[in-house]
């Protein structure tokens, strides 16, 4: 038996096919010296999905200087550069910094 090995990528980039390349026999034997059997269609599925993961706030903001952190990150590789914009939706009562984050195929999986 021949067995056919998936790769786990980390992207999410759809289900793909490819296929299984059967090479032709060498043999002494006529009738086998260089047959080439068809090649094998071959399914992989992806398991991955693309999101944006945030995390909890840490807790509340008040006017005596307490702050609150939340951390954000990308659920699978990007195919290219990912900003996300933050902003708030009162600035008189609390703003955020960054204001933007970009996630990249290298630091994707990396709390922002």
């Amino acid at each position: 038996a021949v067995q056919v090995t998936p790769v786990d990528d980390v992207a999410a980039d759809g289900s793909i096919a490819y296929s299984v390349a059967i090479g032709a026999a060498v043999s002494d034997d006529p009738a086998y010296a260089g047959m080439t059997p068809p090649d094998i269609a071959v399914l992989n599925r992806d398991d991955d999905t693309a999101g944006v993961l945030v995390t909890a706030l840490s807790g509340e903001t008040s006017e005596n200087g307490n702050t609150a952190v939340l951390q954000i990150r990308l659920t699978a590789e990007p195919s290219a550069d990912v900003t996300v914009a933050l902003t708030s939706s009162d600035r008189t009562e609390g703003d955020v910094a960054p204001h933007t984050l970009i996630f990249t195929a290298a630091d994707y999986a990396d709390l922002q």
